[in-house]
Formats: C-alpha cells, sequence, structure tokens
C-alpha cells in the first residue's frame, strides 16, 4: 500500500509538472488525436474501396480497431519509464535507482504519467461508440464485463511487452527497434480479425504472444458471431486471461534482468 500511495504521489507530480503549459499540453493531445484519427480515416476508405474483408464489415473491424486502442493507449499512460530504459543505463542515471528504497520497477513506472498520450485515448473511445451505435450492439451487463475484461487484458499483455523491450537492454544496452514490431506491430495486428491472417500468424499472436486473445476471442462473444476457427464461448470469455499471464512472464524475466544488471560505469 505504501508503493501504490507513492506511485499515486509521482504520477500526481507528473500530471502537475504536464498541465504547467496548459496550451502546449492541450496541442500535444489535440496533435496525437488527429494523426490516431486518420489512420482510422484511412481504414474507412480501404472498406470503402472493397466492402468488406473476409467478409468483416467496416463497423466489426472498427470495434476490433478500438478495443486494441483503448488497451494500448491506457498500457502507454503509465509505461514511459519503461520506454527510456535503454536511455537511462547507458547515462548511469539507472544506478540511481537501484540506491532508493523503493522496487526499481515502481520507480519507472511513476517517472512520467503521459497524459499527452491521451489523445489515442480519446479516439479510441469516439471509434468504439461509434462502432456501437452502428452495429446497433446491445450492451448488457455480462458484455460490458467481457468488454472490461478485454481492455484489462490488453493493458496487461502490452505493459507486459513493454517490460520485456525494458528488460533486454539489461544485455544490449541499445533498445532494439525489432521489440516495436511486437507494441506497435502488435497494435497494428490486432485492428483486424485474426482470419484475416495466415494460419502460423495466427497461432504466433495466440499462443506465444496473445494478442489474438485479449482482442479477436472475447469480441466474437461480444458480437456474438460464431468463430470461423472454432473457438468455444468458454474460451473466448477466458482468453484475456492469456495477456494477464503475459504480463506476469515479463515481470519475472524483468526480475531476472535486474539480477544480472551491470552498471555502465558511466
Amino acid at each position: 500500500m505504501q508503493n501504490l500511495r507513492l506511485y499515486f504521489r509521482l504520477a500526481g507530480i507528473s500530471m502537475q509538472r504536464q498541465l504547467e503549459y496548459r496550451f502546449s499540453f492541450f496541442m500535444q493531445i489535440l496533435a496525437q488525436f488527429i494523426i490516431t484519427i486518420s489512420e482510422f480515416i484511412g481504414l474507412a476508405a480501404l472498406f470503402q474501396g472493397f466492402g468488406n474483408i473476409h467478409g468483416w464489415t467496416l463497423w466489426q473491424v472498427a470495434f476490433f480497431y478500438s478495443m486494441i486502442a483503448l488497451g494500448f493507449s491506457i498500457s502507454s499512460l503509465f509505461t514511459r519509464g519503461l520506454d527510456i530504459t535503454p536511455q537511462l543505463i547507458k547515462s548511469g542515471e539507472l544506478d540511481r535507482y537501484f540506491l532508493r528504497p523503493r522496487p526499481v520497477l515502481l520507480q519507472l513506472l511513476g517517472f512520467e504519467f503521459t497524459l499527452r498520450r491521451m489523445g489515442r485515448l480519446i479516439q479510441g473511445i469516439i471509434v468504439f461508440i461509434l462502432a456501437v451505435v452502428n452495429l446497433q450492439m446491445h450492451l448488457d451487463a455480462l458484455k460490458l464485463l467481457l468488454i472490461l475484461w478485454s481492455i484489462m487484458g490488453s493493458v496487461f499483455l502490452f505493459t507486459g511487452l513493454m517490460l520485456g523491450q525494458a528488460t533486454l537492454s539489461f544485455w544490449t544496452i541499445e533498445g532494439l527497434e525489432i521489440m516495436n514490431s511486437f507494441t506497435y506491430g502488435g497494435l497494428e495486428t490486432g485492428r483486424y480479425p485474426l482470419t484475416v491472417y495466415k494460419g502460423w500468424f495466427r497461432k504466433f499472436f495466440t499462443f506465444v504472444i496473445p494478442l489474438g486473445c485479449v482482442n479477436y476471442y472475447s469480441i466474437l462473444h461480444i458480437l456474438e458471431i460464431e468463430d470461423p476457427l472454432g473457438s468455444s464461448k468458454l474460451f473466448q470469455g477466458l482468453a484475456p486471461l492469456g495477456g494477464v499471464l503475459f504480463f506476469f512472464l515479463g515481470l519475472f524475466i524483468w526480475r531476472m534482468g535486474l539480477k544480472h544488471y551491470k552498471s555502465t560505469g558511466s
């Protein structure tokens, strides 16, 4: 509880610092919103040309798009410290984190609560509402819980990926760009149903990096669509647990990395 209170205090200080220059802050949010909403406009233009993709309509894919965007954007709000871990290692600043009487991970997560990334979150909420309205979805209590459960799974998954990327820096010093293919690339992949991809690709993003578990299977349950891949309703409801398990795997690897950390001496 002390660590949790400390995190909220650090996050509060970070937010106060970012709100110091209000105009700049709101312009950054607006800029990110415009960039991300243009991505959805491009997606809509694609459907204008083709009508559907493998039988999936625009608003069905928009629902996939919004759900993965919400999970990713929430995770990105508090993982800025993990993103800059390679710079902290190279500069020697990370040594200071080890000397403080609090967990290193807590300090990194409290480094910055990146409010300017709310532009993507706002965009995700807008696309979500548009998808729900156009699909004429009836959101009962069970579906709302499954939506929250799926988003939570996405948050855990992307946070686990960021942990893995930060952990690699203990051995590579430089951050590896290949990890971005799993974080930002995972965001792009999760915008579409798994059925549009090849079999080996579907298996990789189900059993290795469980992106399909936190998005595709649970959304089928929410949209009441029979799975072309043959998954059961029970599996679809439990699937987001894969993102939670992936996070704890990333946490385990992170702790191994901490034990092997050696200062650069800079």
